[in-house]
């Protein structure tokens, strides 16, 4: 009994700190070239993300366009990097695992607020779940403004460790806007660390079903169902999150789980 609520609980964890992935599994946060250093480092957050998973921070020169240094984005949208901020300025980029840049924003050194605060921007205003691509869904998706207004609060809540208000603004935010993916999605993220499985798989699925070139919502559906009790689902689930984006490291490490769940033998290449 113990170990299935220790299992569940590191299962939670795994749906809602997804960001965490590269310190977890080796990928080291330190800069690309030359030593840490502790004057003055940059830091700071990135507001209005659903989904800070496989989202990373750059750190370049305006002019020359060097990249100096790359951190991942942590769950609640902070980042923090290791070397000065350069008495000339900089820029900081937004990319996903891809090396894809999704934004870019230049800071003044002379006149920066530290942390430096960014708001992350889409085409349609609605944040993004960072997957590579923006799907045709989330471009053609309007996301009402009292819908969003409530996302934002969620988030703000949720920064502050209070789950259940953000669950109150989430459960909000979807009732204005039924096709609100990444609200969807988010709201049963909190109910997985509220212990709640069963309810959270129906706002991952609901997502899922809505934005159908995403994996995120969807192997966090995977995840929900390992904890459930149906490994044999969330295998199902795991090889059609593959099926969307080939070569997924967090696909193959919920299919991984899913396939031991059962007693399978899993992949070598897989989770490790």
């Amino acid at each position: 009994m113990l170990f299935a609520i220790c299992a569940s609980r590191w299962l939670a964890l795994l749906v809602v700190s997804l960001s965490l992935e590269a310190l977890a599994f080796g990928q080291s946060p330190h800069m690309l070239w030359g030593a840490p250093s502790s004057r003055n480092p940059v830091q700071g957050e990135i507001t209005g993300l659903a989904d800070a998973h496989r989202l990373f921070v750059e750190l370049a020169d305006p002019v020359s366009h060097v990249i100096s240094e790359r951190v991942p984005v942590n769950v609640n949208g902070s980042f923090r990097f290791y070397s000065p901020a350069p008495e000339t300025g900089f820029e900081i980029r937004i990319v996903n695992e891809s090396h894809d840049v999704l934004q870019k924003e230049w800071v003044s050194a002379g006149t920066a607020q530290f942390p430096v605060s960014i708001p992350f921007k889409t085409q349609n205003g609605s944040p993004q779940l960072p997957g590579g691509s923006i799907s045709a869904y989330r471009l053609s998706h309007k996301v009402p403004k009292k819908a969003m207004q409530e996302f934002v609060k969620a988030e703000q809540a949720y920064k502050k460790k209070h789950i259940d208000e953000a669950l109150d603004h989430l459960r909000k935010a979807v009732s204005i806007d039924a096709g609100f993916v990444e609200a969807l999605n988010n709201l049963g993220g909190r109910l997985m660390e509220k212990d709640e499985p069963a309810e959270a798989a129906v706002f991952f699925r609901r997502a899922a079903e809505l934005d159908t070139s995403n994996s995120t919502p969807l192997l966090n559906l995977g995840l929900a169902l390992i904890v459930m009790g149906q490994p044999a689902e969330a295998e199902r689930i795991a090889r059609r999150a593959l099926a969307i984006d080939r070569g997924s490291e967090r696909a193959g490490r919920v299919l991984n789980l899913s396939l031991r769940a059962q007693g399978k033998q899993a992949p070598v290449s897989s989770f490790r």
